[in-house]
């Protein structure tokens, strides 16, 4: 069960992502997806909201098993509920209190995934490997200053994600 909702997690992102991109090119930050989508079409608003939403539903009953016994599972569940508060809270761009509200879970759950990955597993050196995948892929792509962001939060997701597959494998499974 486990493998199965981080393995619909990545899916979901990959397929999100892979949307966004093909039609925005690299935005400014995953949350920016919310108005291109929006001006795009205005119904279709409701994806990135769903797409957090639909994340925090497959990660968090895995990302807390996994981390069940640890001290440090709180970092987990604060990660997975700030996705969803990211989701709830998608027009940052329109009210200060959703502003707030989007970019202070934002935060918290950047620092909570990283810090699981580095207190939880012990694989915080996946964080360094994807963080010089992501900076040569900004660089080459020449978006490394206007979405500089987005590749944050890229650096985040994909060292959770692997982080998460490798300790199932490792020590889970």
């Amino acid at each position: 069960m486990i493998i199965d909702c981080i393995s619909k997690a990545i899916f979901l992102f990959i397929i999100y992502n892979t949307v966004a991109l093909m039609l925005f090119g690299v935005p400014k930050s995953l949350s920016m997806t919310y108005y291109l989508f929006k001006d795009k079409v205005d119904t279709l608003k409701f994806l990135f909201p769903a797409m957090m939403t639909m994340l925090t539903v497959f990660l968090m009953p895995c990302w807390l098993e996994m981390s069940e016994g640890s001290n440090f599972q709180f970092t987990a569940f604060l990660s997975a509920a700030s996705v969803l508060f990211v989701g709830v809270a998608p027009a940052f761009l329109r009210s200060s209190l959703e502003n707030m509200v989007h970019n202070m879970s934002a935060y918290i759950c950047a620092a909570a995934a990283l810090a699981w990955i580095c207190l939880v597993t012990p694989y915080w050196y996946v964080i360094l490997i994807v963080l010089a995948v992501i900076a040569l892929i900004a660089w080459l792509t020449n978006t490394w200053k206007t979405s500089y962001i987005y590749w944050l939060e890229m650096v985040t997701f994909i060292s959770t994600f692997i982080s998460m597959v490798a300790y199932y494998i490792e020590y889970i499974k």
